[in-house]
């Protein structure tokens, strides 16, 4: 690193990154270009060290714009409007922080602030998962080569919802809800899909022949199909004989856009309330689907299917609802025998003349 002089202007003559550059310090100030030439240095020597460079020196809020933009607006058109609220709390609090400048410490303060306002953990853990696609998106970007700070997510599984109507629960909404909020609520109870699944279907997604529907928009952002029982079946044949003028089994007003999930919504809670059903939201009604059918037996993995899980672990939640599953996975043993009608370690199964219940004595 130098100064060079041309025409009684100083130049700084210096290295960054592996490459000459030669710029103008616009002075003939000897000493000036010397200051200015030493900050170069010095500014090079801690940007190599921090591993931070130009481009990474961008404020969080607009790494946030360029996020929804670019990420969330092209990728989740569905879940962009909340992803917009999520970013709007983050900036209120790191807006005009430099990206590279925020540590994990200042994750923690955020996190306690939100609780100090009164904000549950569950909305905080969903802001924070907000807060690594940002970092995620910006090392991939470029803007950002350091590692992403931990973020002491709070734990997940205190915030998942046992929740699942009764039949008389069931009874009690829909003997006062009206249409078409009663068929959606029974389609959602015999379906498993989810509000935003339901309210988007048109009738061309449906094949009666098959019996299944066909959704287009889903969380998992691809196509997936449904199958229909005959609740389901005799429900929708019926609106299509009754319906005209929109290619929506749930029109909204004027037929051309479906109807509001937020609307739906907040219908069913009030329903809810008034039919004395505590703590119900319409997103029961997929647990309700799930927590029946893992009553009456049917095998995790197709549950998993029919829920359209990406991961056996969110299915297991239901798994405790059919208790008694490994008792008679063992006790199908009693009645496993050999050529000599003795079980393999010698013992013989006396079962009583009941088939619903039986007590089994080992003979030597």
């Amino acid at each position: 690193m130098g100064l060079l002089k041309r025409n009684k202007i100083y130049y700084a003559d210096y290295y960054k990154d592996g490459e000459r550059i030669v710029e103008s310090l616009r002075t003939t100030n000897k000493k000036l270009a010397q200051d200015i030439l030493n900050k170069k240095k010095t500014d090079i020597v801690i940007n190599t060290h921090l591993n931070i460079n130009d481009r990474e020196k961008i404020l969080f809020h607009e790494m946030v714009k360029e996020f929804l933009e670019k990420h969330s607006k092209a990728n989740k058109k569905k879940s962009f409007s909340r992803d917009v609220g999520l970013c709007r709390n983050l900036e209120k609090r790191l807006g005009s922080r430099l990206l590279h400048q925020i540590t994990g410490k200042d994750v923690q303060k955020y996190k306690m602030g939100r609780q100090k306002d009164g904000v549950k953990e569950s909305t905080i853990n969903r802001e924070l998962a907000a807060l690594r696609s940002i970092f995620n998106r910006a090392k991939e970007w470029g803007y950002l080569v350091i590692d992403v700070p931990k973020l002491g997510m709070f734990n997940e599984e205190k915030f998942k919802r046992e929740r699942y109507l009764t039949r008389e629960e069931e009874q009690n909404i829909c003997e006062i809800a009206t249409e078409p909020i009663k068929s959606v609520i029974v389609v959602a109870i015999n379906s498993g899909m989810r509000l935003s699944e339901i309210l988007v279907l048109k009738w061309g997604d449906l094949d009666f022949d098959k019996k299944t529907m066909r959704l287009r928009e889903t969380k998992a952002g691809k196509p997936q199909s449904v199958e229909m029982n005959s609740i389901v079946y005799n429900l929708l044949e019926g609106r299509r004989t009754q319906q005209k003028g929109s290619d929506y089994i749930f029109p909204g007003l004027g037929g051309s856009k479906p109807l509001n999930t937020n609307y739906i919504s907040r219908k069913f809670r009030r329903l809810a309330s008034k039919a004395r059903v505590k703590d119900a939201k319409f997103h029961d009604c997929r647990h309700t689907f799930a927590s029946r059918l893992a009553i009456l037996g049917v095998p995790i993995y197709t549950l998993k299917k029919l829920m359209r899980h990406s991961s056996i672990t969110l299915t297991e939640r239901y798994a405790h609802l059919a208790p008694s599953t490994m008792h008679d996975a063992v006790e199908r043993l009693c009645t496993y025998q050999d050529g000599t009608d003795q079980l393999q370690f010698g013992y013989k199964s006396n079962k009583s003349k009941s088939t619903k219940d039986h007590v089994t004595t080992y003979k030597t």
